[in-house]
């Protein structure tokens, strides 16, 4: 048996949402190589990757992800646009964005980072910003025209909205056909 799990949390997507960003990225499959998509079933906003944990501290971590979700309310989060990580002329990441409901997404995130400091993981680096990731470049790919035109074209295109009721602390087994995700906890927000 395992003694340790590579996990992370996060805010899981409506059927509806799942279902518009399914039909971009088969879109999106025919036009653009070079890119590894995510697989659909995959898909989601990370607030908080964890990286690897001793099984015996996820009592602990999921009390964290509780007072955190203590903090916020239930709320919508619209996807809407389209945009790339670090920059359209050597883009690494392409993602979906958030339109109303980014704020209270931030707060919530900021609040599990704070919860999970206590307990010794380090505060990220970067600024969280709401991003639902879709797609990652190939090394090497040389892509830059195909993804700007990818930007022109669904740079405000809506994909819905979620409801964000709940979060969810997950495990990632890597795999060579892709990370498989296993629900350990779901937590209601306030």
């Amino acid at each position: 048996m395992r003694n340790q799990i590579r996990a992370f949390v996060a805010v899981s997507l409506s059927v509806a949402v799942r279902a518009s960003v399914d039909k971009l990225i088969r879109a999106l499959k025919q036009e653009i190589d070079g890119i590894k998509w995510v697989d659909t079933q995959n898909l989601h906003i990370t607030l908080k990757f964890l990286g690897d944990v001793p099984m015996n501290e996820l009592h602990r971590i999921i009390a964290a992800v509780q007072r955190g979700a203590e903090t916020v309310e239930t709320f919508d989060l619209e996807f809407r646009g389209c945009g790339v990580f670090p920059n359209p002329e050597q883009p690494r990441t392409l993602w979906i964005g958030c339109g109303s409901g980014s704020k209270e997404l931030t707060i919530l995130a900021t609040a599990l980072e704070n919860e999970l400091f206590k307990l010794g993981f380090p505060k990220e680096s970067r600024r969280f910003s709401p991003h639902l990731t879709i797609g990652r470049t190939k090394r090497d790919a040389r892509i830059s025209d195909a993804v700007s035109r990818f930007l022109a074209e669904h740079s405000e295109q809506p994909f819905g909205s979620s409801g964000v009721d709940d979060i969810i602390v997950y495990s990632s087994e890597l795999t060579r056909s892709g990370p498989i995700y296993d629900e350990l906890a779901t937590v209601p927000l306030r």
